[in-house]
C-alpha cells in the first residue's frame, strides 16, 4: 500500500478551482491528460510485445551434441596407411560434428617428414625424400641443409644431393614447414672390397613400414638400387653408398620371403626375412566417456614374439592405460596378439598407430651412437641438455660400457621424448642395443 499525505494547500486550491474562483483552460488540462495516456499506452505496448516474444521463442540453453563412438569392423582400418607410419586404426563416430577449428595454412601445417639415409659418405651422392602429414611423397618441397644449401624434391617426392665434404652431423629442415631431420656424415672407408655387400638388415619387416639396409656398394641415386622382397619390387625412398631406406611395395605378402639387393647388375645374393602385418581391432564398438575397453593388435605372418610400439593419436578423446606412447610384446604363437587397455575421455573420433620396433643385430657402434647423441644435443632444451652432456662425457671416458649407456638411454626413452629429438635418442639406443 502507498500512503499519500494530504496537502492542505492543495486542497484549498482544488476547492477554489471547483468553486470557479480559479480557472484553468480546458485545452491545457486536456493536453496534460492526453500526454499521460500516451505514456501509459507506450509502456503497456512494450510489456505486451516482450511477453508475446517470450511465448513464441523461449530462452535457449547451451547444449552439447551427444556422440557415440563407433568402431569399424574388427580387423579393418579406414584409409590407406601412410608409408612408414606403421598401421593406423581409426574409429568413426555418429552424430553432428561440432564446428571445425581454424586450421593453419598448408605451408605451416605440422606433420611433414624428411627422410635421410641413416649414414652419408662425405662428398658423395645421396637421395632424400619428403612425406606430407598423410605420408604421401611431396613433390616441390624445398629442403635446406646446414650452411644454406637447398634442394627441391622432384615429381617422385625425392631429391638427390651431395653430402658435405667434412664428416659430422648434417641437419636439414623443410622450408615453410615445421619439419627437420639429421643424419651422420662419415669419411669414406679406405680399401673397400669391390661389389655390393649387405651388412645389416631387419630380420622381421612390416609390410606397411619403411626399413633400413646397411652395407656398401650402394648408389646414392635411389633408383639405381633395385630391392626385391619375395620377387616383388620395393621403393627406395632415401639412399647413400652405405645405407638405404626402403618401403615394401603395396603387394607385399606376409610370411617368409627373400630380400634381394641389386646394384648395377651385381648382388650379394638373397637373405631370408619375414614379412608381417599389424592389424588394429577394437572388440568394443562403443567407448563412452569413463568407459574402459581394449585395443587388440594382431600380428600376421609369424609366430615370433615381437615388440610393438603403440601411439595414441587422439589423446583428448581416449587414454591408454600406460601412457600415450608405449611398447608391448606380442603373445607369440598362432594367435600372436597384444592387448592395450584404454578408456574413454569424451565422445568423438579416435585413432591409434602401431609399428614394429626393429630388433638390432651385429656389434654395438659406439661412434654412431655418439653422433646421434650429438645431434640430439643440438635439439635439446631445458634439463635435457645437461643430461646429454653427462652422457656424452661418460661415453668419451668409457666407450666400452655400452650396457650402462644403454640403460641411461632407456630411462630417457621412458619419458617419451618427442619429435626429431626423440628419434635421435632412440637411434643412439638402437646402435647400443646391437649384440
Amino acid at each position: 500500500a502507498v500512503f499519500i499525505q494530504r496537502d492542505p494547500k492543495s486542497d484549498r486550491i482544488g476547492n477554489m478551482i471547483r468553486a470557479g474562483k480559479i480557472c484553468i483552460r480546458m485545452d491545457v488540462r486536456a493536453r496534460r491528460l492526453a500526454r499521460k495516456l500516451l505514456v501509459a499506452a507506450a509502456v503497456w505496448t512494450a510489456v505486451l510485445s516482450a511477453c508475446v516474444a517470450a511465448a513464441q521463442d523461449p530462452p535457449k540453453t547451451a547444449t552439447r551434441p551427444t556422440w557415440t563412438a563407433q568402431a569399424t569392423a574388427p580387423g579393418s582400418t579406414q584409409g590407406q596407411t601412410p608409408p612408414g607410419a606403421g598401421e593406423t586404426g581409426r574409429r568413426g563416430a555418429q552424430g553432428t560434428a561440432p564446428a571445425k577449428r581454424p586450421t593453419k595454412p598448408a605451408s605451416l601445417a605440422p606433420g611433414a617428414t624428411i627422410l635421410l639415409a641413416t649414414k652419408l659418405v662425405a662428398g658423395q651422392r645421396a637421395t632424400l625424400a619428403v612425406l606430407d602429414a598423410a605420408g604421401r611423397l611431396m613433390p616441390g618441397a624445398v629442403v635446406e641443409f646446414t650452411g644454406g644449401e637447398r634442394v627441391t624434391t622432384d615429381q617422385t617426392g625425392r631429391a638427390a644431393f651431395t653430402a658435405p665434404v667434412e664428416p659430422g652431423v648434417l641437419l636439414a629442415r623443410l622450408v615453410d614447414h615445421i619439419a627437420n631431420a639429421s643424419t651422420t656424415v662419415i669419411a669414406p672407408a679406405p680399401n673397400l672390397p669391390d661389389g655390393v655387400q649387405v651388412l645389416d638388415y631387419p630380420r622381421v619387416i612390416s609390410v606397411s613400414d619403411r626399413f633400413v639396409i646397411d652395407g656398401f656398394g650402394f648408389r646414392g641415386d635411389a633408383d639405381a638400387n633395385r630391392i626385391l622382397l619375395g620377387d616383388r619390387p620395393a621403393l627406395v625412398m632415401a639412399a647413400s653408398p652405405i645405407a638405404l631406406v626402403v618401403l615394401p611395395g603395396p603387394d607385399a605378402e606376409e610370411g617368409p620371403a627373400q630380400l634381394v639387393v641389386e646394384v648395377g647388375g651385381r648382388s650379394p645374393g638373397p637373405v631370408p626375412v619375414t614379412l608381417v602385418s599389424l592389424r588394429v581391432m577394437a572388440p568394443k564398438k562403443e567407448l563412452l566417456p569413463g568407459e574402459k575397453g581394449k585395443l587388440i593388435v594382431r600380428v600376421r605372418g609369424t609366430h615370433q614374439r615381437l615388440v610393438i610400439e603403440v601411439r595414441n593419436l587422439s589423446p583428448r578423446v581416449v587414454g591408454l592405460a600406460k601412457g600415450n606412447v608405449q611398447r608391448v610384446a606380442s603373445s607369440g604363437g598362432e594367435a600372436n596378439f597384444a592387448e592395450i587397455d584404454m578408456h574413454g575421455l569424451r565422445a568423438g573420433d579416435f585413432s591409434v598407430s602401431v609399428r614394429l620396433v626393429p630388433v638390432a643385430v651385429g656389434l654395438p657402434d659406439v661412434e654412431a651412437a655418439r653422433q646421434r647423441l650429438l645431434a640430439a644435443r643440438r635439439l635439446a632444451t631445458g634439463n635435457w641438455q645437461e643430461r646429454l652432456d653427462r652422457l656424452l662425457r661418460r661415453l668419451e671416458r668409457d666407450p666400452q660400457d655400452a650396457l650402462q649407456l644403454r640403460n641411461e638411454l632407456e630411462k630417457m626413452l621412458a619419458e617419451k621424448p618427442e619429435g626429431e629429438f626423440g628419434r635421435m635418442i632412440e637411434a643412439a639406443w638402437r646402435e647400443l642395443l646391437k649384440h
